[in-house]
């Protein structure tokens, strides 16, 4: 069984929905939550969050901390595993927002303008229609500057 959870609904459509999909990331979710609240546009976006039936205390740890949620939240929760294809997509499909800003379950922003930065680059050029960065690691609670993921350049013509 699915369960869609809404905490401070509103009928305002949002201009980014932060998606992001978690599984057992009780050790993560404080941090990742905390750090979609501290986005300098947070009032302008919506929280969507899907669980594949977590068996730690994610849920219970989401629920308490998206009852403060300054935007409009939804967590979907579930009793059986469906995978990552199937939380992504049904997740994805609750968000109405323009943007849709996506971050793993077991990481978190560490930036509090991130978002807004995202949205001048979308407006800085209207071909760009996607956004990312790198993804540093942390070690023993400090934020380094080693980057996790390495993109190469990206050519469509090849």
């Amino acid at each position: 069984m699915t369960n869609i959870i809404e905490f401070n609904k509103t009928d305002l459509l949002p201009k980014v929905s932060i998606v992001c999909l978690t599984y057992n990331a009780e050790n993560f979710v404080l941090d990742l939550i905390d750090s979609f609240y501290y986005q300098d546009l947070i009032r302008s976006c919506e929280i969507i969050i899907g669980d594949d039936s977590s068996n730690d205390q994610t849920v219970e740890i989401l629920i308490r901390k998206l009852k403060e949620s300054p935007c409009p939240a939804k967590l979907i929760t579930r009793e059986l595993n469906v995978g990552p294809e199937k939380n992504w997509l049904e997740s994805l499909n609750l968000a109405s927002g323009k943007i849709i800003a996506y971050v793993d379950g077991d990481d978190y922003y560490f930036s509090p303008n991130k978002l807004s930065t995202d949205i001048e680059v979308f407006k800085s050029d209207k071909k760009i229609n996607m956004v990312f960065g790198p993804a540093y690691k942390e070690i023993d609670g400090k934020l380094t500057n080693k980057v996790r993921n390495v993109y190469k350049k990206w050519n469509k013509e090849k």
